[in-house]
């Protein structure tokens, strides 16, 4: 039965180490100053305790984007640094430059553009729905309960699409807090990336619940995930840019994909 779902899952789903650095310097990226300098602190900003993409074990940090961005760090040649945090510290931790790049699976909007530069998509993953019982999947939408992260583009499509019908919604500050109001009966269901519900429904936590279906509509900004700059670093963008080809080209994404997930998603 558990082998049945996991391939009903992955067919549903393909439808869509900290580095310590000392003794470096602070440089203000620019076209004059490219990301390529020997020597330049890059910090990268990832969201904490957010698996398969970022999570601890007995040897430090690890997951699909601290791969990413280590890969990353390793073909654009400068000295970088990891900083896990909350989601909804992530973009105010770029504006306020302390840290130089977010990769952390951000979809692209209007609104984010405004002071951020997108790179091109580093995977793509289709959200849906996890329903803590079977009877929640087969009631109305106002009748039940929806959780998301606060701030994030499944918490707006569910204040959008889902709020205005009569559903009710409530948002949590981290991923954690989002599967423990599933699992302490808070919500009726959640709205997550599909990458990171699968792995729940994988996990003994979650391996009760059910997939509570999809979004009726499906856009770019939900289904593709991007790395983030502030919009005065598009040099470094185009760096990163040019460093994620090199990894899909030579198949080195290919074997961090294969390593987190079931299937290659890009």
């Amino acid at each position: 039965m558990k082998k049945f779902r996991y391939i009903a899952l992955t067919c549903a789903l393909l439808g869509v180490i900290t580095a310590v650095t000392v003794g470096v310097r602070q440089v203000t990226l620019s076209k004059a100053n490219p990301v390529r300098t020997e020597g330049v602190l890059l910090t990268i900003g990832v969201e904490a305790n957010y698996p398969p993409f970022v999570f601890r074990t007995s040897n430090g940090l690890s997951g699909f984007d601290i791969d990413i961005s280590l890969a990353l760090c390793k073909r654009m040649n400068p000295v970088c640094r990891i900083r896990p945090m909350k989601f909804d510290e992530l973009i105010p931790a770029l504006n306020s430059r302390s840290v130089d790049l977010l990769v952390a699976g951000l979809g692209e909007t209007e609104e984010r553009r405004r002071d951020m530069v997108f790179s091109n998509v580093y995977y793509r993953s289709r959200p849906f729905f996890i329903a803590r019982t079977k009877e929640a999947r087969a009631a109305q939408p106002k009748d039940l309960t929806y959780g998301a992260q606060r701030d994030s583009n499944q918490a707006k499509a569910l204040e959008r699409d889902y709020a205005t019908i009569g559903a009710k919604i409530k948002l949590y500050t981290t991923y954690e807090e989002l599967k423990n109001a599933l699992i302490m009966g808070q919500v009726d269901m959640i709205l997550v990336d599909g990458l990171s519900g699968f792995a729940l429904l994988k996990d003994p936590a979650g391996e009760s619940f059910y997939i509570g279906g999809f979004l009726t509509e499906q856009s770019p900004e939900l289904n593709e995930a991007r790395i983030a700059a502030r919009k005065t670093d598009e040099p470094l963008i185009d760096s990163v840019n040019q460093a994620l080809l090199a990894l899909q080209v030579d198949g080195e994404y290919q074997l961090i994909s294969m390593r987190h997930f079931p299937f290659l998603n890009y």
